[in-house]
């Protein structure tokens, strides 16, 4: 399994060793994607899987959605969370198999809750 270090771009490990002192950082926690597979149903769905990742950033992180198969999607958006939140959200995310349709309506809605949270505000399970 590929393990994606954050704050870097690439997710080659031969680019693991390339970084500044800037981005060491970022790079004390490696997260790994999350996937979720979905099989072919006659008549219904062809089979296609889930990649959710997370990749920081300074003052946040992207998360990424890439959808593999008949259908293929890719979505991104860069939340003002810190990684350890944000990984949380991505895990919710996938939990959910919250597709490429509605990824930027779903992160939306949570989003104010999880800054708040972070911000030290009031915040709960929704």
């Amino acid at each position: 399994m590929l393990l994606y270090k954050i704050g870097m771009k690439s997710h080659r490990p031969e680019d693991y060793g390339n970084h500044s002192s800037k981005e060491e950082s970022f790079m004390e926690r490696t997260y790994a994607p999350l996937i979720r597979q979905f099989s072919s149903i006659k008549g219904y769905q062809a089979a296609y899987t889930l990649v959710y990742a997370l990749d920081a950033s300074e003052g946040g992180c992207h998360l990424t959605l890439d959808r593999k198969g008949e259908r293929e999607q890719q979505v991104s958006e860069f939340v003002p969370l810190h990684p350890e939140a944000g990984y949380r959200l991505l895990q919710y995310l996938c939990e959910n198999a919250v597709q490429p349709e509605i990824w930027g309506d779903v992160i939306a809605d949570w989003l104010p809750v999880l800054e708040a949270e972070q911000n030290g505000g009031a915040a709960g399970a929704r």
